[in-house]
């Protein structure tokens, strides 16, 4: 059995008569899907410097404090007194919604604390 490959003007014929989105693109068509590429692939890439440009937290870890600020001999009393702050305030005039809201908040308050 012998395998011949079709003749060129075979081959130009069929891509021819494809629809369009068979891979044969009229040139606006071609034009305007290459525009899009290279648009969304700029906005990629603009994208990804602008992450990879953010610069690092300034504060490092360490045990000193920057300059100017006081020591923790100094401002540990001070923390200790102001640290725990209760509050009491009357909610029996609030709505069911705003009691459910204050709720809420105060999981939320809870939440923040314990990651201090």
């Amino acid at each position: 059995m012998r395998y011949t490959l079709p003749s060129s003007q075979f081959i130009l014929k069929v891509r021819r008569e494809l629809p369009v989105g068979f891979g044969r693109l009229g040139p606006a068509r071609s034009t305007k899907l290459m525009w899009k590429q290279l648009l969304t692939i700029t906005i990629l890439i603009t994208c990804l410097a602008v992450a990879m440009a953010q610069t690092p937290s300034p504060m490092k870890s360490s045990t000193n404090p920057p300059t100017g600020y006081w020591p923790l001999e100094k401002s540990q009393p001070i923390i200790d007194k102001t640290q725990t702050i209760r509050l009491a305030p009357d909610l029996s005039q609030l709505t069911a919604g705003e009691r459910s809201a204050v709720a809420k908040l105060l999981e939320v308050g809870k939440i923040f604390q314990a990651s201090l």
